[in-house]
């Protein structure tokens, strides 16, 4: 799962990365048109069925893992106060999810608040209903998406934790992309991650790089 203890799943940032498992058949509900948008009441379930899908089994997106942190009360903190979050549907239905910083104001002055970088804390796919080579294709639009929103927001860099080093998302490691960084650490529960920390302006060019779309209509069907 995605936490400041345990991971990203970027990830971006990207806050969570392993291999995609492969996936069940598609549900009517989720076939047909793509859509990427803010996050809205009403989206709380399916919030919630994306994140604890990325932890329900070991070749899930993030591996086998406790739920208890996806919790109604995380899903209604996301629509309430971080309604500038992303959410990707097919069909209407939530495939994709991921943090976006807030704009905030400064000594009462509106705008955005230009600190350095931002913590993103969730982000994930649903593995169990998108085939591997759509479910990539997803989560590479959706952290290229918020990381833009991130940079026209002021920030310059994003920070997130993972597991491993490399996304199976992404065509290589993590410290082979250009302004990114990778420190080990030792969760609480003494098993070892990794503190990323990317530059947006790198980090959107080399998503770009690797096939970052403005339409998900137009490169997945």
């Amino acid at each position: 799962m995605m936490t400041r203890r345990q991971l990203f799943p970027f990830v971006i940032t990207f806050l969570a990365w392993i291999g995609l498992r492969p996936a069940r058949v598609l549900s009517d509900r989720a076939s047909g048109h793509w859509e990427i948008r803010r996050v809205r009441e009403g989206d709380e379930e399916g919030l919630l069925e994306l994140m604890r899908s990325c932890v329900a089994e070991t070749d899930s997106l993030f591996g086998l893992c406790s739920p208890d942190q996806w919790s109604r009360q995380w899903a209604e903190g996301v629509v309430g106060e971080r309604s500038q979050s992303l959410v990707v549907t097919l069909g209407g239905v939530i495939v994709g999810y991921m943090d976006v910083p807030s704009e905030r104001t400064l000594a009462g002055r509106s705008g955005p608040l230009y600190r350095n970088a931002f913590w993103c804390g969730a982000a994930g796919v649903r593995t169990d209903i998108l085939d591997p080579s759509r479910g990539a294709v997803v989560f590479r639009h959706l952290i290229h998406r918020v990381l833009s929103v991130a940079r026209d927001l002021g920030y310059q860099r994003v920070r997130c934790a993972a597991p491993w080093l490399q996304h199976p998302c992404l065509s290589k490691p993590f410290t082979d992309y250009r302004g990114m960084t990778a420190q080990a650490f030792l969760d609480e529960e003494g098993r070892r991650r990794f503190l990323l920390e990317w530059e947006l302006a790198d980090a959107v060019e080399a998503l770009e790089g690797e096939g970052a779309a403005t339409n998900l209509n137009d490169v997945v069907s």
